[in-house]
């Protein structure tokens, strides 16, 4: 390979995003390493080790070694559940997962190298309700919005905003409920994405008192506006919506030059987080009023490079992470 510095790839068994990295990494003879969080403890070997005089911190996954003192950069992508042992009872998972927390917590502590991003920063900026805070500081304009868990609130709303309302989940959406198959030995995960309101679903808003539920105003839109922040630079597309049997589906996607004092504050916003990378989501509405609809800290945007190939986000990507693995 090109240089002894690794890069590190923290993600989950099935990313695409992943894959196209390490092809990329790889044609630029950059040495990479990629660890899926699945593989931890079942497929994995672990050690933080004080001899005395010095640590030596490595995990092994399938035979490949990551060695904290060769890693230059991380891109933390988007990593998946740790994988433990079946017939664990429930207080033995929970005390299982509290323990390799603490130890992968310290492996990550033990990495003063060059993060895409760091992992706290991107819990801190992955709070839904938080991100809307913060856009309303940083002048961008925002949906009606409610998190709550009290139904004649979320009734008013309804009512309030004329039935344009969609219940959006808070944390992850693909990550909501993970469940096991007695007839399979695959674990089955059940997402959730944002659903619009409709009038059957107002008889079900007595549960949404065991868990807060965000619901948003949601008027007609002609767009949505995705801007990807890769260290201080920004890359927009447009994708133009349509009506198709009812369903709002993009139809044409174009790149697009963003307003300079709009992308300053972008800019601005992204930084407050203190990350190196992000995806920026906007819609449009058919009065072409501009809402911030939300960020994400470990974003796709993939297939905004094969809509318009021209962008080159995966090389650039490769290139920031190697640029600062050798330094």
């Amino acid at each position: 390979m090109g240089n002894e510095r690794q890069i590190l790839i923290v993600t989950r068994e099935f990313d695409p995003h992943a894959d196209e990295m390490l092809l990329a990494l790889r044609y630029m003879r950059q040495d990479a390493v990629r660890l899926n969080l699945e593989s931890i403890p079942t497929h994995s070997l672990f050690a933080l080790d004080y001899n005395g005089t010095a640590w030596t911190n490595k995990i092994i996954v399938d035979g490949r070694p990551i060695n904290v003192e060769r890693v230059g950069a991380v891109w933390w992508r988007r990593p998946g559940m740790y994988h433990l042992p079946d017939g664990l009872s429930q207080v033995e998972a929970q005390f299982a997962i509290a323990e390799i927390n603490q130890a992968i917590h310290g492996f990550w502590g033990s990495m003063h190298c060059y993060w895409m991003s760091h992992p706290h920063a991107i819990t801190t900026a992955q709070s839904k309700p938080e991100q809307l805070y913060r856009a309303c500081h940083f002048g961008f304009t925002i949906s009606r919005t409610l998190v709550t868990t009290n139904p004649s609130q979320a009734q008013a709303l309804y009512e309030s905003c004329e039935g344009q309302v969609v219940f959006r989940v808070m944390s992850d959406p693909a990550l909501v409920v993970m469940e096991h198959d007695p007839a399979s030995p695959e674990h089955v995960s059940h997402a959730t994405p944002s659903t619009r309101l409709e009038q059957h679903h107002l008889e079900m808003l007595d549960s949404i008192c065991m868990v807060p539920c965000m619901f948003q105003e949601a008027p007609p839109i002609s767009s949505r506006l995705y801007i990807v922040f890769i260290e201080e630079c920004l890359f927009a597309v447009e994708a133009h919506v349509q009506l198709v049997d009812g369903v709002e589906q993009e139809v044409a996607v174009e790149q697009v030059t963003l307003d300079d004092a709009f992308a300053q504050q972008c800019i601005e916003y992204i930084r407050s987080y203190n990350l190196r990378f992000s995806v920026l989501t906007f819609v449009r509405t058919k009065q072409n009023q501009l809402l911030f609809t939300e960020h994400d800290p470990t974003g796709q945007f993939m297939w905004m490079q094969h809509e318009v190939p021209t962008l080159h986000l995966i090389e650039l990507m490769a290139q920031t992470l190697i640029d600062h693995a050798t330094r």
